[in-house]
């Protein structure tokens, strides 16, 4: 069986990203085994992510074990399909929208295995792998005694058939003594796939055991049944015709019993477990057309995505309370009197976070508890602070509000309801300014609550309405120094900047082929090798520079220009790192780094490398070190993504390390990188979609 729908997971194998590049797609497939009886349908989900129109692409299911294809579909045209028991469970109108889900009617027992989900468009290809697990509920086990009793012994039989996958019999008497060995058990399989097994014990006569219990066990999904049959008269000095013929005629009473309510037994679990298989399988299928089902790896990346929302008070309601620094908000009885502000909320209770977002993907948690009433979303620049207006996207706000405690509404024009059981004690907010999409999440179990999808002009502000209660409404701090963003906005590269160091490079360290340059900025290779004196901290082998500062906690950032070089590694090393002899440049020997060689080998350098995209090659880069975390990221500030990420646990003081190749060429430089804060008035004129690279 599956596990509880709300624990079930599904996988993104490819990384999100690559989403934003055009044609390119990922494959949604559960990650536990689909698990149906024989007999039934099944729906074996695959979904593109996100979704598109994908009716004249290539699809193709087939099974591992037998490398054979179920069912192939080329420009909407299926071939294939299992006898005709195959299809796309949604057939043309579902590869409109990416959903090449396959169903299989009237399943057997050969069908469970591990299956591909395969589709190629003319750009992009991509597949997934998920298994299917057939079962079979069959017969109730018999125990039936096959030749009169002796003065020493019974004879017994315990069958069960029409079972799959291959149950274990066991016997076992009232004191819990196992008699499984002493048994002969003989297997059948049928031309369908089911198993019957037969199990036969020569059971010794003894006052203490008046009973014995034959139990049916499944492995596969821990199940279990037995039957159980007692003797009377256990000590026979004579074992007389009639009371033979009685025992007998007793025996084969209880048995019939048995049998009868086995049958019955067996008839109503059987339905009972077609429904439960059927009523799983239809929810996942409604979750999964829903897109409700939040795979762990895109919750990963959407919460990658983390900003530090902080409450700006300039624009709080006078009967609100800012407190925590600007973490918590709540609702006083009285209004206070507060200077007059163009930005401040007095005709809603509202208070909006310091920082809007014009562009970008960000995302930010609030914790609401048991609070009876409160709202929380987006409001654009544009909506009115100081006179009473419908609370709706046309007036410019986008948001969730709780009524009663118990009403949950999405603040659409006409308002949408959401069910009751969505209300969440701490939600998630993500906005997607690009796309046009703004999610309320359920944190405690990754579920989707509710969607707007709107044409966002302009920046937007997180918003916040506290209700009167005395409880605080809380952002969360979601540890954004630990957080690796995969893509960059103005507003993530301001806030890696508060961490900016004055890098400096130490010449008593620079090999003998290097010149740094006084101000300790600039760092190019000699072709001569100049004489230096003699010290412990010099690089001997590698024509390596450290910084004149390391680093034992904390997070910092620095800058490099790297300009045309096409020889260069950049990273950090630890300040036992090996300078006299030639060591591996991996982070075993204390070098976590990046290289270009030759222009065109581009490299981290793990153990072993990993290769990295020719087209991220920058000319200018960020270095994120988060020690604590054990998190070295580096970012092209021309693309403004992630090229690569080191995670491990540090030790030890790490100096930022440069490297400016082997011949005689530019200079790698460490800019001046001036800092600018980000103001309203910036944003309104739309100068924050420029980056702010010095």
């Amino acid at each position: 069986m599956m596990p509880p729908r709300l624990q079930m997971v599904l996988i993104l194998c490819l990384r999100l990203l690559s989403r934003s590049e055009a044609g390119q797609f990922s494959l949604l497939v559960p990650s536990d085994p689909v698990d149906t009886i024989v007999g039934t349908d099944v729906i074996l989900p695959c979904q593109l992510a996100p979704s598109q129109d994908i009716s004249s692409a290539q699809v193709r299911w087939s099974r591992v074990e037998s490398d054979s294809t179920v069912i192939m579909v080329k420009k909407g045209v299926e071939s294939g399909g299992l006898g005709g028991r195959a299809t796309l469970s949604h057939g043309g109108e579902g590869l409109t929208v990416g959903n090449v889900s396959l169903k299989i009617t009237r399943v057997h027992v050969s069908d469970e295995g591990t299956y591909v989900c395969f589709v190629r468009t003319s750009s992009y290809y991509s597949q997934e792998n998920l298994v299917l697990k057939v079962r079979a509920v069959g017969s109730h086990p018999v125990i039936s005694l096959t030749e009169p009793p002796d003065s020493w012994s019974f004879s017994l039989d315990c069958s069960v058939s029409g079972w799959y996958p291959l149950p274990q019999l066991s016997w076992s008497d009232p004191h819990r003594q196992d008699w499984t060995f002493s048994a002969e058990t003989e297997t059948a399989q049928d031309e369908q796939g089911l198993y019957s097994v037969s199990s036969h014990l020569q059971f010794p006569r003894q006052k203490d055991r008046q009973s014995v219990r034959c139990t049916l066990f499944l492995e596969h999904t821990g199940a279990s049944d037995h039957s159980e049959i007692l003797f009377t008269g256990a000590v026979f000095p004579v074992l007389l015709p009639w009371r033979v013929a009685v025992a007998l005629l007793a025996l084969l009473l209880v048995a019939a019993v048995g049998l009868g309510g086995g049958l019955l037994w067996m008839s109503r679990e059987e339905r009972r477990k077609r429904k439960e298989a059927r009523d799983e399988c239809l929810w996942l299928r409604e979750e999964f057309d829903a897109g409700k089902l939040i795979p762990k790896t895109e919750w990963s990346a959407i919460r990658d995505c983390a900003v530090d929302v902080r409450l700006d008070p300039d624009t709080a309601h006078p009967g609100l309370s800012i407190r925590g620094q600007g973490w918590k908000v709540r609702g006083w009885e009285a209004r206070r009197k507060l200077p007059p502000s163009e930005t401040r909320f007095t005709a809603h209770p509202f208070v909006a976070g310091m920082e809007g977002f014009p562009a970008g993907r960000h995302y930010w948690e609030v914790e609401l508890g048991e609070k009876p009433y409160w709202d929380v979303g987006v409001a654009q620049e544009s909506f009115p602070r100081n006179r009473r207006v419908p609370l709706t996207p046309r007036e410019g706000l986008f948001a969730l509000g709780l009524r009663d405690r118990n009403e949950l509404w999405a603040l659409t024009d006409p308002r949408t309801r959401i069910p009751p059981e969505e209300i969440p004690r701490r939600m998630g907010v993500f906005l997607d300014h690009e796309r046009g999409v703004l999610s309320f999440y359920n944190v405690e179990n990754r579920n989707l609550i509710f969607k707007f999808e709107e044409k966002f002009c302009g920046t937007l502000y997180p918003v916040f309405c506290p209700g009167h209660d005395p409880a605080d409404l809380v952002i969360c701090k979601l540890g954004g120094a630990a957080t690796v963003q995969t893509t960059l906005t103005q507003e993530a590269l301001s806030a890696l900047r508060e961490d900016l160091v004055d890098v400096k490079l130490d010449p008593s360290t620079a090999h003998s082929n290097l010149d740094v340059s006084l101000d300790g900025k600039r760092v190019h290779f000699l072709e001569e090798t100049r004489r230096h004196s003699v010290n412990t901290y010099r690089f001997m082998e590698y024509p390596f520079v450290l910084a004149t500062e390391g680093f034992t906690s904390g997070t910092h950032y620095w800058e490099v220009d790297v300009g045309d070089l096409q020889y260069w590694d950049i990273g950090v090393a630890k300040e036992s790192v090996e300078r006299t002899r030639r060591v591996p440049l991996i982070r075993s020997e204390g070098i976590w780094a990046l290289g270009l060689r030759d222009g065109q080998e581009f490299w981290a350098l793990t153990d072993p490398r990993s290769s990295l995209p020719f087209d991220q090659i920058p000319r200018r880069m960020g270095v994120v070190l988060d020690y604590d975390a054990g998190i070295l990221s580096f970012y092209n500030l021309e693309s403004f993504k992630l090229i690569f990420s080191f995670e491990d646990k540090f030790s030890g003081r790490l100096y930022p390390l440069f490297c400016p190749g082997l011949r005689g060429g530019p200079n790698l430089e460490i800019p001046d990188v001036h800092v600018r804060s980000s103001h309203r008035q910036e944003e309104c004129q739309g100068k924050e979609s420029r980056p702010l690279l010095s």
